[in-house]
């Protein structure tokens, strides 16, 4: 055992002080995701998402149910008749909405699934003949058509003249018109809008400026969900609504209504606003296996391996990541994307030491407040040699991990990671994807 977590149990008791982080409810499974990849409303008020642990939920009487079936891909799609999941390294894949079984009609190759705008079955059909997807070609720069079962029918219009790096980050299409819609990736950044002639719609009655980010359709209309906000997208966008936040998340994936409850899917949980509620201030979504865990400062820091997030150490079992999703929680932003975070350890408010592997070892300071523009302020390398541990002592031992297993924590715990700050000891329980916070009593 540790010097340090052997100290906090010599003539302690350790106090069972609640949950942090989303745990089930008596009589419901652990929720096993952590974030979601999307989210659609379907017809009678039916929902559906994919987390992040590759599964395929339904939201039944406002609550998260596993239906025991893999997602088959990234994203939802219902064009009226046929409900479809997409993946890049996955392909197309028809799924039974009642049975939820699935068959895959277009095996992944070079074709971007990923960024396909789907042609609805309903309303008009100005593109009726020419296409059942649409995709881009990077290769080539070309606007591609498919038929429902894959094949390629040819270029569907010329592509139009975009800035900088030309990127395509996605298609759909407008319910009303049926127009056809492109995303364009930074510093282009637009929403364009076609027309089945080929030509593009502008100007007044038009004016979104917004790129990045999808395009998803859900409950009949059509979503970007783009970098920290969601806006619904019309015919005539000059009386548009204000786009829908949520918290300090960056990566929105999504909106669905159900009933009363309204859900919007986050790489950081599944938020909902409640009856009555102004705001979506309630997340779902479990902690998945941590590589790191620490406590400082009144916070709780932690890495699934990728980023560093943290929670408030006072907070519940709703309790949101205080940290955005942000590019710049990933190690010195992001500049090698197969870095993963293997310890940290707290140095002081607000700072961390951070061991990245091979990327080597690291100081994270949270202040100033996290923004793109400063981001070079918040990392700087110690070391580049090959770190994997910048805590003094291991986090556990055979001793705490057995008084832990036999601690009196509703829905028992199989602990992982430990923490502590000598007043309060958190631990990561594997069991049912939660953070647990005990009190340190002497």
């Amino acid at each position: 055992m540790s010097a340090a977590l052997a100290g906090i149990l010599a003539g302690a008791m350790l106090e069972f002080h609640g949950v942090i982080g989303q745990s089930a409810a008596p009589g419901e499974l652990p929720l096993a995701f952590t974030g979601v990849s999307s989210i659609i409303e379907l017809p009678g008020e039916r929902v559906l998402f994919i987390g992040d642990d590759g599964g395929l939920y339904e939201i039944v009487d406002g609550r998260p149910v596993f239906t025991g079936k893999p997602a088959h891909g990234g994203w939802l799609d219902f064009d009226g008749v046929t409900l479809r999941s997409f993946g890049r390294y996955s392909g197309v894949w028809e799924i039974d909405p009642l049975t939820l079984d699935a068959r895959r009609v277009a095996a992944p190759s070079r074709v971007r699934w990923d960024l396909a705008g789907v042609r609805p079955e309903t309303g008009p059909q100005p593109f009726a003949g020419r296409c059942k997807f649409v995709t881009w070609d990077p290769g080539a720069d070309t606007m591609e058509a498919y038929d429902g079962q894959g094949a390629c029918l040819g270029a569907l219009m010329p592509m139009p003249e975009r800035k900088g790096t030309r990127r395509v980050e996605g298609f759909g299409f407008l319910p009303g018109s049926g127009d056809l819609m492109m995303l364009s990736y930074w510093p282009d950044m637009r929403i364009r809008r076609f027309r089945a002639d080929g030509s593009e719609v502008i100007g007044k009655g038009w004016p979104v400026r917004r790129g990045m980010g999808s395009l998803r359709g859900s409950g009949g209309r059509i979503f970007h969900c783009g970098p920290g906000s969601i806006l619904p997208l019309s015919d005539s966008m000059e009386a548009a609504q204000r786009p829908i936040t949520v918290g300090r998340e960056q990566l929105l994936t999504g909106y669905a209504r159900q009933g009363s409850r309204e859900y919007i899917g986050t790489s950081q949980g599944l938020y909902v606003r409640a009856p009555g509620k102004s705001g979506f201030n309630r997340r779902l979504g479990g902690i998945r296996k941590l590589t790191a865990l620490a406590v400082c400062d009144g916070k709780v820091f932690m890495s699934m391996g990728e980023k560093i997030r943290w929670m408030y150490l006072d907070g519940d079992e709703h309790e949101p990541f205080g940290s955005s999703d942000a590019l710049e929680m990933r190690i010195a932003n992001g500049k090698n994307w197969t870095d993963r975070i293997l310890d940290i350890a707290p140095e002081g408010p607000g700072t961390l030491r951070v061991a990245a592997g091979n990327a080597g070892r690291w100081r994270f300071t949270l202040t100033p407040p996290l923004d793109y523009a400063r981001h070079r302020e918040y990392w700087t390398l110690e070391s580049k040699e090959r770190c994997e541990r910048v805590a003094d002592e291991p986090s556990t031992s055979p001793e705490l991990a057995a008084v832990l297993d036999s601690a009196d924590v509703p829905g028992g715990c199989n602990p992982g990671k430990v923490a502590s700050d000598g007043e309060w000891l958190v631990v990561e329980d594997m069991r049912n994807y939660r953070l647990l916070r005990f009190r340190v009593a002497r």
